[in-house]
């Protein structure tokens, strides 16, 4: 039985130490997982303790291999953190709404790009939270359009124009940010 298999049927069992020893295996990513979607550490926090404390009540039902739990306690709290998002009410920007975002006029297509990680999440830090969500779900969970309108209750259409909405204000924002390193 591997070190994983061996957690998680002392989990079963309710061992305090297994639980914590499953919570360490666990946090780095569903914590990760919740804070691209939330963008506040707080939230992100009380999203992950509701999702292990699910976990642990029920944790005879998730007796399934690593992947497949790591895969289930990720969806359980991108869930979770897409209803905190609803109950703050700041969620989609409606497809008729204007994002005040210009192109830089000065920029050039054929420039060299010195793009940097923290750019990158800096653009995606200024996307409405709905536009951000996407984003996050489709390029960084690496979810289908399917499953993202199954969690965000919307049509998978609905789901895939927001999608390439604010995949262009992403690009926008980048684009702006560059060159504002660049001057």
């Amino acid at each position: 039985m591997d070190k994983y298999t061996n957690i998680l049927h002392r989990c079963i069992k309710k061992d305090r130490k297994a639980q914590m020893e499953f919570y360490s295996l666990f946090y780095p990513c569903i914590y990760n997982s919740c804070l691209r979607i939330l963008n506040n550490p707080m939230d992100a926090e009380e999203v992950i303790q509701e999702t292990f404390i699910k976990f642990f009540d029920h944790a005879e039902a998730y007796n399934m291999p690593y992947p497949d739990l790591e895969r289930k306690l990720r969806r359980i709290a991108i869930n979770a953190s897409i209803d905190v998002l609803r109950q703050q009410k700041s969620f989609f920007v409606p497809i008729n709404d204007s994002f005040e975002c210009e192109e830089n006029e000065d920029y050039s297509e054929n420039e060299d790009l010195n793009i940097t990680i923290d750019m990158i999440q800096d653009a995606i830090d200024q996307l409405p939270n709905g536009y951000k969500t996407i984003i996050n779900l489709r390029l960084i969970e690496e979810l289908e359009f399917e499953q993202i309108a199954e969690m965000l209750h919307i049509t998978s259409s609905t789901a895939r124009s927001q999608f390439v909405r604010a995949r262009k204000k992403l690009a926008i924002l980048i684009k702006n940010l560059i060159y504002e390193s660049a001057n």
